[in-house]
């Protein structure tokens, strides 16, 4: 592969990068981590440490988050399994601290 080749490869994998971190943007760290692929370039990177957590998170990042379906999410809310919803205007929200705190409730048992 020549340098030019190599050099738009790698461009090319930093956009694609950047786009997944836009799509991630108010998932906890931990998920990112998962979620994104290891880095092998040499630029520097924020810390997943540094990515923003929102307090209030939506359907989608919590199915994200807990690594459930957004039918799940919906069939665990409508049968009042799941603490912390909130509706802002027309729009479900859930409350994280709750949310972990239900997890917590979850794991012992």
């Amino acid at each position: 592969m020549t340098r030019k080749q190599d050099k738009k490869r790698r461009s090319i994998s930093t956009a694609q990068n950047q786009r997944r971190k836009d799509k991630l943007e108010g998932v906890t760290p931990a998920i990112a981590e998962k979620l994104l692929p290891a880095s092998s370039d040499t630029e520097t990177s924020e810390p997943a440490d540094t990515i923003s957590v929102p307090v209030m998170l939506t359907i989608e990042q919590l199915g994200q988050w807990l690594n459930l379906s957004r039918s799940t999410i919906h069939r665990l809310d409508k049968s009042g399994k799941l603490p912390g919803r909130v509706l802002i205007g027309r729009q479900v929200r859930y409350h994280r601290p709750d949310i972990e705190l239900w997890i917590q409730e979850q794991i012992r048992g």
